[in-house]
């Protein structure tokens, strides 16, 4: 009268195995998943900076003097990883004279046109 004993649960091996799957899974998705995560923190730097430019012709038009943005302490965006490549310059009337920017974020940088008359942003092509 032997009895056979049933056993449940998971062998050593069994959960080694699904720990290196998961593992690889986890290598081949984390380069992708930080590069999306770069990409949204250089959008959101970008929706910023392009909110506080299109405030400048307003803001000259209203004080009825000229605005120029030589440093981005001007904008109150310290520690962001943008500068000012070229002054920012709106004339009393609002009008944006243009200017270019550029956002560095890790090993990247990117240069932004300020575009007149209203100061939009724009990505510089390579020629």
């Amino acid at each position: 009268m032997c009895r056979s004993r049933a056993v449940s649960g998971f062998t050593l091996v069994e959960i080694l195995v699904v720990l290196v799957i998961i593992g690889l899974a986890a290598s081949l998705a984390a380069p992708g998943l930080f590069q999306w995560i770069d990409a949204r923190e250089r959008t959101a730097i970008k929706r910023e900076l392009q909110s506080k430019l299109m405030q400048l012709p307003m803001q000259a038009h209203f004080n009825n003097s000229e605005v120029r943005i030589t440093s981005i302490q001007q904008l109150d965006m310290q520690n962001t990883g943008v500068s000012i490549v070229t002054p920012v310059r709106v004339l009393k009337n609002g009008y944006c004279l243009g200017g270019e920017v550029s956002i560095q974020q890790g090993a990247g940088t990117a240069r932004l046109d300020v575009l007149p008359p209203f100061c939009e942003l724009a990505e510089q092509l390579d020629s």
